[in-house]
């Protein structure tokens, strides 16, 4: 009987795991990003583990100024909150982490562009 009712103690909490893990992993602010970005943002964009990272310090404080997410994320996209060189919104297209000072964007290179632009300098 013991066993059992173990059995079906360690079921149920692992059900309930499964099912209540994508509830706390929902956020407005993930959602809102993606949807003005148009890019498959993460927690990570503001966290460094159950850290904000520079990023999302910088968020917090422009979104407790009037609560309106898009403003929030639209205020801050030309700083570079990680003093990387790069600013925000280069980053998020680039989709490096603005709040990670060592995730910085890959730069494209074309020989193409270098052959032409050799060729109109000399």
């Amino acid at each position: 009987m013991l066993k059992n009712i173990i059995k079906i103690s360690f079921l149920s909490s692992i059900i309930s795991s499964i099912i209540v893990m994508p509830v706390m992993s929902y956020s407005p602010f993930t959602d809102q990003a993606n949807d003005i970005y148009k890019s498959r943002t993460r927690c990570e964009l503001c966290h460094q583990g159950s850290q904000l990272n520079s990023y999302g310090r910088d968020f917090g404080i422009e979104w407790r100024k009037d609560h309106d997410i898009i403003n929030s994320f639209r205020v801050i996209e030309n700083i570079d909150s990680d003093n990387d060189g790069f600013i925000n919104i280069d980053e998020i297209r680039a989709m490096s982490l603005p709040g990670d000072k060592t995730s910085i964007p890959r730069l494209k290179i074309s020989t193409k562009n270098i052959d032409n632009q050799l060729k109109k300098s000399h």
